[in-house]
């Protein structure tokens, strides 16, 4: 079955970063990787386990006026990961339920445009504020850390209509789906932006700091080391065949500086049966609040919701 494909032309957007996240890199960072830059050559190991104390430290992102006022007027509760209070949210009383899962420097309220939408639409919106994120506590996480909180939650107040995953989260909300059996997967999962594998993710940061592969191998392992799953396994790429009784969306912008568009044609190439959405001009950040976007999400699940009464 060919990949269906939807287009989406933004025209010419503000695509920089939103003015409330926290630099990429800072001066402290700049000084770490002056001094790392002779000890990888002596102890390489060392070296990939400083570098993963900062990569895995997101810092917290300042919440908008508007973002404040969206958690501020909806119910609020909170879960134990380990040591950690996590928050979580829930927007909407009835209807059809939605869970959100946000990416890396991000929060639950990054979503706002698309959950006053789908609220405005009949949906109950939930979300999660992911260790080290938003109102939950904690200050490093990882990928893995994503999927198990996101686990813990769905397992626990799930099934779901529907899962939408923007950036890391997407690749969190994949894995996660791919574990679940036949009976809790939710009936669609739109991916936004998001990595299909995170190897790529540790060559670039390695890369772009000037270091050594033997640096990036030994940052690989890490992912075994503190996860007891190798790095091989948060690969989406793999997932396809776990995932075929879904309905899977891909949501790409050309203009990605985060998430290269060229990451979702390879996902897509691995996911022959999902319907890709590409767009043009939103980059990494404004993709999950243009109109066309949340109104294609919308209307998939209205779809879904109509084919569901059709049949009872």
């Amino acid at each position: 079955m060919k990949t269906q494909t939807t287009f989406i032309d933004a025209g010419i957007q503000d695509t920089s970063r939103p003015a409330e996240r926290p630099p990429k890199t800072n001066w402290k960072m700049e000084v770490v990787k002056k001094g790392l830059f002779t000890l990888q050559y002596v102890a390489p190991e060392k070296t990939s386990e400083i570098i993963w104390h900062y990569f895995t430290k997101p810092g917290k992102v300042k919440f908008t006026s508007a973002q404040q006022e969206l958690v501020q007027n909806t119910t609020t509760k909170t879960m134990n990961y380990g040591k950690h209070k996590v928050v979580t949210y829930q927007w909407g009383d009835t209807g059809p339920r939605v869970l959100l899962c946000h990416g890396w420097r991000s929060k639950a309220a990054d979503f706002r445009r698309m959950i006053e939408s789908l609220v405005a639409a009949g949906y109950v919106v939930e979300g999660i504020d992911m260790k080290a994120h938003g109102q939950s506590e904690g200050t490093h996480t990882a990928l893995p850390e994503f999927r198990d909180i996101l686990k813990d939650h769905y397992v626990a107040n799930g099934p779901y209509e529907a899962l939408i995953g923007h950036s890391l989260g997407g690749l969190a909300a994949g894995i996660l789906s791919s574990e679940l059996s036949p009976a809790l997967q939710p009936k669609q999962l739109f991916l936004i932006s998001s990595p299909p594998f995170v190897r790529y993710f540790f060559h670039d940061t390695i890369r772009e700091l000037g270091y050594r592969d033997t640096v990036y191998e030994e940052m690989c392992k890490l992912v075994e080391k503190n996860y007891a799953q190798p790095v091989e396994y948060f690969d989406l790429r793999n997932k396809a065949e776990k995932l075929q009784n879904m309905n899977v969306h891909l949501i790409y912008d050309e203009q990605d500086h985060i998430v290269p568009y060229q990451r979702g044609e390879e996902l897509k190439e691995a996911f022959p049966r999902a319907h890709f959405v590409q767009t043009k001009g939103l980059g990494h950040y404004k993709i999950i609040a243009f109109s066309e976007v949340i109104n294609y999400i919308s209307s998939q699940l209205d779809t879904d919701q109509a084919q569901k009464k059709a049949s009872l």
